[in-house]
């Protein structure tokens, strides 16, 4: 079966995922010679979903769903297996993919499973071939939105980033502002999910075993080369720029990374559809979700036995708001949110003249390009800072006077993914866990 035969297959389902897009981001090779892309660009589009079918059935690329979806913001919780330079491991065959998939990413996806049963959220799960991610929507003024609103919050760039619209038609993404309660929904979506990740991080060993042969452990967002990855670095980036691979979309990493071209294209596998109520499964045995991944006759058989939607959360979501607002998490929130900044550049002049940091934390902070985008050397410089009594928002004031800092030649655009916003999140998730690591109650 061609790429094109098996969109053409899934077409009507895969439409169904995107009832709720205005538009879509694909991704591929292919438009180096469709669109003229350089070799060295990053072959992506952003096109109106009226293009979908054109995109996936001609164009034959990977498809990600908006986060921002029309009158609702998706919730996208994604988990992983992180190889370090052995992540083809996931790519190049079955038996060695089967082995990662089983032991690590099943424990994380049980764990999700049983947790939005329990509170009766509902919820789309869809396997990737290194991990595999959560699905549901939001609906504005239900009473889930407005229990997120009352718990998110927008730093101040990120307000003016909002307000900002692209009147040129470059940006399809910024061509409506962010409103307020939206931002304040994305923001507390993110806060919810580091309580998942969180709770999953407490319960590692119970779930996964204390030690394993691969030596994996759970991180938030890549913080060891070699993870389970709770991957919710999206909470730190605006609403108008994250996205989510769609539900059995084609997955080329096995041919676009490691160049294992002898299965073509993998597939991601829409497993799971629970209503609130009602669980339907799209397989008896696991092991049809992997020969689905390896063989788009399969694929196209498997994604069409569950519906493409992704559900509405509800009350049981604004139940969830309610149990994190009781727990220790919450009150970091707030302590984190209700200290005032340091002024600009104040916050990196007195870490410098710190002497109880630790000199490697001293030389991230005078070189912090690249470091201070890798999660695994900001959770090591937080921890640092918080031995040494520091505030967690000032810490992220010092990330903030390093990405505005032009003399360290960021390669970022700090106004569409503003500093300060980003700075703070780095010191906020990485001093959550610091508290969990040291014992102090979180959860």
């Amino acid at each position: 079966m061609t790429p094109g035969e098996y969109y053409r297959k899934i077409l009507p389902s895969l439409k169904q995922s995107f009832e709720r897009s205005n538009y879509l981001l694909a991704y591929g090779r292919e438009l180096i010679n469709l669109l003229g892309f350089g070799p060295y660009d990053l072959p992506v589009t952003v096109q109106p979903v009226s293009e979908l079918e054109k995109i996936a059935l001609d164009w034959n690329l990977e498809v990600f769903l908006p986060v921002r979806g029309r009158d609702a913001i998706l919730f996208p919780f994604d988990f992983e297996i992180a190889l370090k330079n052995e992540n083809s491991k996931l790519y190049i065959g079955q038996d060695s993919q089967k082995h990662y998939i089983r032991k690590y990413i099943f424990p994380v996806s049980n764990f999700l499973e049983h947790f939005l049963q329990k509170r009766k959220i509902p919820y789309l799960l869809d396997f990737t071939p290194s991990g595999g991610h959560i699905l549901f929507y939001v609906i504005r003024d239900s009473q889930a939105w407005n229990a997120l609103q009352s718990i998110g919050r927008i730093e101040r760039d990120l307000k003016s980033a909002y307000e900002w619209t692209d009147r040129t038609g470059n940006d399809i993404k910024r061509q409506k502002a962010i409103s307020d309660p939206e931002g304040l929904v994305f923001s507390a979506i993110g806060r919810i999910a580091e309580y998942i990740g969180l709770t999953f991080i407490e319960l590692e060993d119970e779930l996964v075993g204390k030690k394993n042969q691969d030596g994996l452990e759970a991180h938030l967002c890549d913080a060891s080369d070699r993870s389970i990855n709770i991957d919710i670095s999206w909470a730190g980036d605006p609403l108008y720029m994250r996205i989510m691979r769609a539900p059995a979309s084609l997955h080329k990493k096995n041919m676009n990374y490691y160049q294992v071209t002898k299965f073509g294209p993998l597939a991601d596998a829409k497993a799971v559809y629970f209503d609130s109520k009602k669980i339907f499964r799209a397989y008896n045995k696991i092991e049809e979700v992997f020969d689905a991944q390896w063989n788009l006759e399969r694929a196209a058989d498997f994604n069409m036995i569950l519906p493409g939607y992704i559900p509405f959360a509800n009350e049981g979501l604004a139940g969830l708001v309610e149990e994190y607002k009781r727990s220790p998490l919450f009150g970091h929130h707030i302590y984190f949110d209700k200290e005032d900044d340091m002024p600009r550049g104040e916050a990196r002049l007195r870490a410098l003249s710190d002497s109880s940091l630790d000199e490697k934390t001293i030389s991230i902070v005078q070189n912090p390009n690249p470091r201070m985008l890798q999660p695994d050397a900001l959770k090591k410089m937080v921890r640092d800072f918080l031995e040494q009594n520091w505030h967690p928002r000032h810490i992220g004031n010092v990330i903030r006077d390093c990405y505005i800092d032009p003399k360290f030649e960021w390669n970022a655009d700090w106004f569409k993914c503003p500093a300060e916003t980003r700075a703070n999140f780095w010191a906020r998730i990485y001093s959550s866990v610091f508290y969990l690591e040291n014992g102090e109650p979180i959860i």
